[in-house]
């Protein structure tokens, strides 16, 4: 069994995990862990998580674990050439932004054993991003390859693509505000 980083594997009946597609973040053969991403989750913040490297071990060779395949959504299909310019930008800041926690190890190690971590937030404070927006890029990050193209903006997943549309009576949005207010003290000078 190769182990690699970023392979995707299947568990199931197992009592390591929930049933599901997993992705290998890291391998840490000092503490003998490896670091798991769930993929099933469509919620935008997962953390990994660690597991023992013999338990993963035995669950393989009890084929509880299985190696597979995951297909990565279609904006992330793109050949470089045909993406839009400012999506190249974005990608790149969000690759920039997450570099220095992806690159160290012991924030991974730290993030995926306790509940809270200290690191997290110096570093968003330090890079003025908010907590919530740089979990959401090393979500992705981890959830779509471990690669540059996993930061692309999902612009493509926005607005209810295919979804059929149900005409109202009521206008969208918000309701209208009158541009002036009208207080008694204006109507009596009126």
């Amino acid at each position: 069994m190769l182990l690699a980083k970023n392979s995707v594997w299947k568990i199931s009946n197992s009592d390591l995990a929930a049933d599901g597609y997993y992705r290998v973040i890291d391998v840490m053969q000092n503490v003998e862990s490896v670091f798991l991403f769930y993929l099933d989750n469509e919620s935008r913040e997962v953390r990994p998580f660690a597991v023992s490297l013999g338990m993963f071990k035995e669950g393989y060779k009890a084929k509880q674990i299985t190696e597979a395949d995951y297909n990565l959504p279609p904006f992330l299909s793109i050949a470089e050439e045909y993406i839009p310019t400012e999506h190249i930008i974005r990608r790149d800041k969000n690759y920039r932004l997450i570099t220095p926690l992806i690159n160290d190890r012991e924030f991974l190690f730290d993030y995926a054993t306790k509940k809270r971590t200290t690191k997290l937030a110096k570093y968003a404070l330090s890079a003025d991003i908010n907590k919530r927006s740089l979990c959401r890029l090393l979500t992705n990050y981890w959830r779509y390859g471990q690669n540059i193209s996993a930061c692309l903006p999902a612009f493509s997943n926005s607005g209810g693509i295919g979804k059929a549309k149900k005409s109202t009576d009521k206008p969208l949005g918000a309701p209208k505000q009158p541009r002036t207010i009208v207080t008694d003290h204006v109507k009596l000078i009126h």
